[in-house]
C-alpha cells in the first residue's frame, strides 16, 4: 500500500541519517555505556545536540563556547555533572591573546534538577547565573567575579564545596580584591570545603559558615589573624593560610611582602576554636616566632607547614613542639638565616614530645655539620620514618648515627655537598668543588623515587602506561638511605657500617670515579635497590656488587664516561654471580665496541638498554654481539629503545631468549622488520615498534605465539595493510596504528580472525582518503564492537581536497550513489568533445598553436641554455691544487653549484677527475682547453704564481690567437691579490669576464647568477664598445 511505501522510505531516510552522524553525540564520544559524554578539546563554539535520558555527564572542557541558552540541556534532563572549564579563560591568561565572550543566560542551568557538579572556571565570568538547587559542587576558579550577595547562593542548601580562588590576583588582575556580603552562606548549611586562594583578600571574610571542614586562603595579602576570624568555624580540619606575608628571597614567583617586611601577625587566641584543626598551613608567612600559646587549643593537629619562613631560632630553641603530641607530619623547609650557615645542626629539644611523628622534612636549613647531638631529639621518637635533611649544604655526616632510627623508612640526604670517605674530604679542603645543580623537589609527602625518573620524564611521554613496565622505586622497600645529588667521589666499606638494615641505596648524581672490587658495599647485607646512574663508575671487575647477595635493582645508567673514553674495555662479567638480579638499566651509556659479547645473567627479568649504540654493535655483517642478549634465560622484558637501529638483524631476533614477554623497539631508525622470526619467541606478549619510520606490512603470513596480545605501530610510515599480515593473529586484542600514512581502510585490510579477538584498535591520525571507498570502513565503526580509540576527533579526512580537515564521519551516504555512472557519463563525454575539437583545431590553427606553445615554453624555462656539446666541456676548471682552501672551494661550492644545482647544469672538466689515464700532463691540458667551451681560472692571493695557472692561461691565450675565441673567465678570490699587468689590461677590454667571491653571504647568490651568464654567453658580447670598434 501507498501508506507501508511511506513507512520504509521513512525507515530507510533513518538508517541513513543515523548512520551519517556516528557516534552517537558526533563530534564528541561516549563513555560508560553511554551515560557520560566527552567533548573535550573538540573546539566546538556551542552545545551539540545531545538527548538521551541515560546521560547524566558532560564534559566540555577546553572548547570555544560563545553562547549557552536557556535551552541547551533540555535534551538531558537527568544530567548530574558538567564540565564547562575553559572555554573562554581571561585574556591575561590565554597564551595566543585572542579575545573571547562566554555569554550565559541567567536559567541555563535552572531545569537541571538533578545537577549535583557544575564546573565554571576559566571563562572571564563576571556574574553568576542562577544555579539549580540540588548543586553540590561548584567551581568558579580563574573567572573575573569581584563581588558576591546573597541572590548569587540563596537556595542551594546541598552545596558542599565552592572554589572561588584565583579570580583576583596578579596573573588574573582587577585591582581590588574578591568582596561578598555577610548574608552570603546563610543557606549554606552544607558546605564543608571554601576555596578563596588568590584573591587580593585582606582580611578573614565575615560570616564563614560554621559547617566548614576545608578553608583554603592561601596567597591572598592578610596581615593579621584576629581573635574573632574563627571563632564560628569549630567543625575545620584543614586551614591553608600560605603565602600571605611572603618571604620574597626565597620566592618562586612575583612577591608581595606585608608592609615593611613584616611577618604575618598571629594573635595568640586566634585558633582558640579549632579544637579540630588536623591541617594547618602558614608557609610562607616571614614568621619569626612563634608562641606556645597559640597551638594549646591545637590539640588534635596532625600537619603543620611551617616552610619558608624566618624560624631558624624556633627550630634550635622553640617550645611549642610539645604542644603537638599528635603531630604527624612537619616541614620546616628553608628556614634559613639569611647570608648564614651554621656549623651544626641542633634541634629543640621539645621536638622529643611529638610521639607521633612520622615525617619530618628540614630542607634548605643550612649547616655544614650533623651529628649524632643534631638530631638526638628525633632519636626517641618510635613512630618517626621519614626524615629528610636536603639541600643543606652538609660537608660530614657520620652515617652510622641512623642506625638509631629503628622504625625509619627514609632517610633523606640528597643535594648537598657530601664526601664520605676520609681521602675525598682532605681534597675538598684543597679545592672547591661545584656540585650538580637541581630545582629543589618540594614535597610535602615523602615521595622518593629512583633518578631514572627524571630521565624518563622527557622521553617517555609517548609510552602506553598500561603496556610498559614500571620502574622499581626506593618506595617499595622497607628502608632507603638517599645519597643522591651530593659529591661523593669514592666510597669505601666502612661508609656504610652498621646499615645492614637499608634496603635502597641512591647514589645517583655524584662524582663516583672508581672500580668496584666487591668490597665497598660489603655491609649492606640486606639491600635489594641500588641506584649509581649518573656517576663514573668503571666496569672492571668481575666481583663489582658481588658482595650485595640480595640485590634485585640496578640502576648503572648514564655512567657513559667510561665508555666514551677510546680503546678502553668494559667488562659485564659481574652479572654472572648477581643470582638475585631480577631488574637491571644500563640506558644513557653510549654502549657500543669492546664491551663483554655476551651478558650472563641468570635470574634478570627485566633489562632496560635505552639510548646506546646497538647499531654499531649490530652494523653491517659484524656478529660479534649477535648474541648479547641469548644467555639472560629468565628475561622477560627488553627494551632497546633510542639506539639508532635501522635494522635488528634476523639472527639477533632468532637469538632472543624465549621468555622474553614484552620487546621495546622504539624510536629508532627501522625501515624494515623481520617478522618471520617472530615465531622463535613463543612467550611474546607485547611488542612495541612505534616511533619508527617502517613502510609496509608484508603480504604475508605472520606468526607469533599463543600469548601475543599486543602491537604497537603508531607513528611510522606504513601505508596500507592486508589481511594476509593478520591472518594468524588470532590472540591480537590491542592493535595500535595511528600516526602513519595510512589513506584507506577496506574489507581487505583486517583478517576475520583478527576480528573475532581484537579488543581495541586505534587508527586514528591517518590521512584517511573520505571517498566512497571509504563506505567499508564506516560501515564496519557503526556495527563494530571493538573498542575503537578516537572515533569521534581522531579519524580526520585529508583528501578529497573538499574534505581535508573535517570528520569521516561528515560524509553524506547518499553521495555516493550511482558514483560510477556518474563517472562513465563525464568521461565518455569528454572524450567525444576532445575528438571532434582536436582535429578542427588542427586544421585551423594547428601552426599557430604550435608556435604560441614555443613561445610560452621559452618564457617559462628558467636561466640559460647552452649550445649542445657532444664530445666536450661547459668549462675547464684551472687551479692551485696545492692550496687546500682554494680545491675546497672549487670541490664544495663551485661544481656543486654548476653541476648540480640550478635549472641548468653545466658540464666541468677537472683535472682530478676527467684527464685521461696514461696521456702526458700537457697532452691533457691541452685537450681540456680546446675541448672546453670556456677556461675559468680560480686565483688566490698568489695569482698565476703556480705553473699549471701558467702554461694553462698561455694555451688559452694561443687558442685566441688560432680560433679567435676569447675563452677566458677570472674568478678571483682574494681581495689583496696583487694586480698585474695583464689583468689590469684585462678589465679596460673586457671587465665582465672578471668577477670575485664577495664578502658578504648575502651578495653570493649574484656572484653565482653572474658565473652562469658567462658560461652561457659569449665573452665578445661583454667587450668595452669602444674599445671593440677601434
Amino acid at each position: 500500500s501507498i501508506t507501508g511505501l511511506i513507512r520504509a522510505s521513512l525507515v530507510m531516510y533513518t538508517v541513513q541519517i543515523g548512520w551519517a552522524t556516528l557516534p552517537r553525540f558526533f563530534p564528541c564520544d561516549d563513555t560508560k555505556n553511554f551515560t557520560g559524554v566527552n567533548c573535550r578539546r573538540r573546539d566546538l563554539e556551542e552545545i551539540p545536540p545531545i538527548k538521551s535520558p541515560k546521560v547524566i555527564e558532560i564534559d566540555l572542557y577546553k572548547n570555544k563556547l560563545v553562547l549557552i541558552v536557556n535551552g541547551s540541556f533540555l535534551g538531558v534532563p537527568n544530567l548530574q555533572s558538567l564540565n564547562l572549564s575553559w572555554n573562554c579563560p581571561p585574556q591575561s591568561l590565554q597564551p595566543d591573546r585572542e579575545p573571547c565572550k562566554l555569554t550565559i543566560d541567567q536559567n541555563a542551568f535552572v531545569e537541571l534538577h538533578h545537577l549535583q557538579t557544575l564546573h565554571l572556571a576559566g571563562n572571564s565570568l563576571t556574574v553568576i547565573p542562577r544555579l539549580p538547587s540540588n548543586l553540590i559542587e561548584l567551581n568558579l576558579e580563574m573567572n573575573n567575579i569581584v563581588h558576591l550577595e546573597y541572590q548569587n547562593m540563596s537556595g542551594i542548601i546541598h552545596l558542599k564545596a565552592l572554589y572561588l580562588g584565583m579570580n583576583c590576583y596578579y596573573q588574573n588582575p582587577c585591582y581590588s580584591n574578591l568582596t561578598f556580603t555577610r548574608d552570603l552562606f546563610i543557606d549554606a548549611d552544607s558546605l564543608e570545603l571554601l576555596s578563596l586562594k588568590f584573591n587580593n583578600l585582606t582580611s578573614i571574610p565575615l560570616g564563614l559558615p560554621s559547617c566548614l571542614v576545608s578553608l583554603d586562603l592561601a596567597e591572598n595579602k592578610i596581615p593579621e589573624l584576629r581573635p574573632s576570624d574563627f571563632d564560628n568555624l569549630t567543625n575545620l580540619k584543614y586551614l591553608d593560610l600560605r603565602w600571605n606575608c611572603q618571604r620574597c628571597d626565597h620566592a618562586a614567583q612575583p612577591c608581595f611582602p606585608c608592609s615593611n617586611n613584616s611577618a604575618l601577625h598571629i594573635h595568640l587566641d586566634a585558633f582558640r576554636n579549632l579544637r579540630e584543626l588536623k591541617e594547618l598551613n602558614l608557609r610562607g608567612n616571614s614568621l619569626r616566632e612563634l608562641p606556645d600559646s597559640i597551638f594549646e587549643p591545637l590539640a588534635n593537629l596532625q600537619s603543620l607547614e611551617l616552610s619558608d619562613n624566618f624560624l631558624a631560632l624556633v627550630i634550635a630553641n622553640g617550645t611549642l613542639f610539645s604542644k603537638l603530641p599528635k603531630m604527624q607530619n612537619l616541614s620546616l623547609n628553608y628556614n634559613y638565616k639569611p647570608l648564614n650557615t651554621f656549623t651544626k645542626l641542633i634541634l629543640s629539644h621539645a621536638m622529643k614530645d611529638m610521639r607521633s611523628l612520622r615525617y619530618i622534612s628540614l630542607n634548605g636549613y643550612f649547616f655544614r655539620n650533623l651529628d649524632e647531638s643534631g638530631i638526638e631529639p628525633l632519636l626517641s621518637l618510635p613512630n618517626l620514618q621519614y626524615v629528610t635533611f636536603r639541600t643543606n649544604f652538609i660537608e660530614n655526616v657520620n652515617l652510622t648515627l641512623f642506625h638509631g632510627f629503628n622504625h625509619s623508612r627514609l632517610i633523606d640526604l640528597s643535594e648537598n655537598i657530601l664526601t664520605l670517605s676520609t681521602s675525598c674530604k682532605a681534597s675538598q679542603e684543597r679545592e672547591t668543588i661545584d656540585r650538580p645543580l637541581r630545582l629543589s623537589r618540594e614535597t610535602t609527602l615523602p615521595e622518593f623515587y629512583s633518578s631514572v625518573d627524571d630521565n624518563r620524564r622527557d622521553t617517555d611521554s609517548d609510552e602506553h602506561p598500561s603496556f610498559y613496565f614500571s620502574y622499581p622505586a626506593c618506595k617499595h622497600y622497607s628502608k632507603t638511605l638517599d645519597l643522591s645529588f651530593n659529591n661523593i667521589q669514592r666510597i669505601d666499606p666502612e661508609d656504610f657500617r652498621d646499615m645492614k638494615d637499608i634496603e635502597c641505596l641512591n647514589l645517583s648524581y655524584n662524582y663516583i670515579n672508581q672500580r668496584l672490587n666487591g668490597s665497598q658495599f660489603s655491609y649492606l647485607t640486606s639491600l635489594k635497590l641500588l641506584d649509581v646512574a649518573n656517576n663514573r663508575f668503571d666496569l672492571y671487575y668481575n666481583k663489582s656488587f658481588n658482595e650485595l647477595p640480595h640485590l634485585e635493582v640496578l640502576y648503572l645508567n648514564s655512567n657513559q664516561f667510561q665508555f666514551m673514553i677510546q680503546g678502553l674495555g668494559h667488562s659485564f662479567n659481574f652479572l654472572e654471580n648477581m643470582t638475585s638480579l631480577k631488574f637491571l638499566s644500563l640506558s644513557y651509556n653510549t654502549i657500543g665496541i669492546r664491551v663483554s659479547k655476551k651478558l650472563n645473567c641468570p635470574s634478570l627479568k627485566v633489562l632496560v638498554f635505552r639510548y646506546n649504540r646497538l647499531n654499531i654493535m649490530w652494523q653491517g655483517r659484524k656478529d660479534t654481539y649477535i648474541n648479547i642478549f641469548t644467555n639472560l634465560t629468565q628475561l622477560e622484558i627488553l627494551d632497546i629503545s633510542y639506539n639508532n637501529l635501522e635494522r635488528v638483524p634476523p639472527t639477533v631476533l632468532e637469538s632472543l631468549p624465549s621468555s622474553l614477554k614484552k620487546l621495546f623497539i622504539t624510536h629508532n631508525k627501522l625501515r624494515i622488520f623481520h617478522w618471520e622470526k617472530m615465531s622463535s619467541l613463543p612467550s611474546l606478549e607485547i611488542l612495541d615498534l612505534s616511533h619508527n619510520v617502517l613502510i609496509y606490512l608484508p603480504n604475508k603470513t605472520v606468526s607469533f605465539g599463543s600469548n601475543f596480545t599486543v602491537l604497537i605501530l603508531e607513528f611510522n610510515h606504513i601505508t596500507f595493510f592486508n589481511n594476509v599480515f593478520f591472518a594468524n593473529l588470532i590472540t591480537l586484542e590491542y592493535l595500535n596504528l595511528r600516526n602513519n600514512k595510512i589513506k584507506l581502510i577496506d574489507e581487505n585490510s583486517f583478517s576475520n580472525v583478527l576480528l573475532q579477538n581484537l579488543r581495541s584498535l586505534d587508527v586514528s591520525g591517518n590521512p584517511l582518503e573520505c571517498t566512497c571507498e571509504a563506505h567499508w570502513f564506516i560501515q564496519f565503526l557503526k556495527t563494530t564492537k571493538i573498542a575503537v580509540e578516537h572515533v569521534s576527533n581522531g579519524m580526520i579526512c585529508d583528501a578529497p581536497d573538499s574534505k581535508r580537515g573535517q570528520y569521516l564521519f561528515s560524509i553524506d551516504p547518499r553521495s555516493c550513489q550511482d558514483i560510477y555512472g556518474h563517472l562513465a557519463l563525464m568521461v565518455t563525454c569528454s572524450l567525444a568533445v576532445l575528438l571532434t575539437v582536436l582535429p578542427v583545431l588542427k586544421k585551423l590553427y594547428g601552426w599557430d598553436i604550435w608556435y604560441g606553445a614555443h613561445i610560452l615554453k621559452a618564457l617559462l624555462r628558467k636561466g640559460y641554455s647552452s649550445c649542445p656539446s657532444i664530445d666536450g666541456y661547459d668549462a675547464f676548471i684551472a687551479f692551485d691544487s696545492q692550496q687546500y682552501a682554494i680545491t675546497d672551494w672549487v670541490y664544495n661550492e663551485l661544481v656543486l653549484r654548476l653541476e648540480e644545482k640550478g635549472s641548468t647544469q653545466f658540464r666541468l672538466c677537472l683535472e682530478e677527475r676527467d684527464w685521461v689515464a696514461g696521456k702526458s700532463r700537457i697532452e691533457n691540458l691541452c685537450d681540456a682547453v680546446y675541448k672546453s667551451k670556456k677556461t675559468i681560472f680560480i686565483l688566490g692571493a698568489d695569482g698565476f704564481a703556480s705553473g699549471v695557472l701558467r702554461q694553462t692561461f698561455f694555451i688559452a691565450q694561443q687558442r685566441l690567437l688560432d680560433e679567435k675565441l676569447d675563452v677566458v673567465i677570472l674568478v678571483l678570490l682574494d681581495n689583496g691579490m696583487k694586480m698585474s699587468k695583464y689583468l689590469q689590461a684585462r678589465k679596460r677590454v673586457c671587465k665582465r669576464s672578471i668577477i670575485q667571491w664577495p664578502c658578504n653571504p648575502k651578495a653570493q647568490p649574484y656572484f653565482w647568477h653572474s658565473l652562469r651568464v658567462l658560461l652561457a654567453q659569449d665573452s665578445k658580447k661583454w667587450y668595452d664598445s669602444k674599445i671593440r670598434s677601434s
